[in-house]
């Protein structure tokens, strides 16, 4: 039979994070990590950019951090958390998230 692949989960945590329906993404989320499905840096931006859309900018940044720990961690990504980070009125984590960006391109 069918199985969900990665993009099949991308597409509906996509959709759980633009509907700002969090709890189901992070289930979602386990099931994926439980299930060996590769995750992707597409599914931790979507997941970023909903909680940042909810003001949950400090969930949002544990995210980014698991997702920077997986490699995983794209310009998309960075871009999501600096977004949270200017919804959170967090000016002095978004200074270090671009430090932290620059280190990444240099190395």
């Amino acid at each position: 039979g069918l199985s969900a692949d990665t993009t099949s989960f991308d597409h509906v945590v996509s959709a759980c994070a633009r509907a700002q329906e969090l709890a189901p993404c992070k289930v979602l989320l386990d099931t994926m990590h439980c299930q060996s499905v590769n995750l992707s840096s597409r599914t931790f931006d979507s997941l970023i950019g909903g909680c940042s859309r909810k003001g949950l900018w400090q969930q949002a940044l544990a995210l980014f951090d698991r997702a920077k720990t997986m490699q995983l961690a794209g310009a998309g990504t960075y871009n999501q958390a600096l977004k949270a980070c200017a919804r959170g009125k967090q000016p002095r984590l978004a200074m270090l998230l671009l430090v932290d960006m620059d280190e990444d391109e240099s190395s």
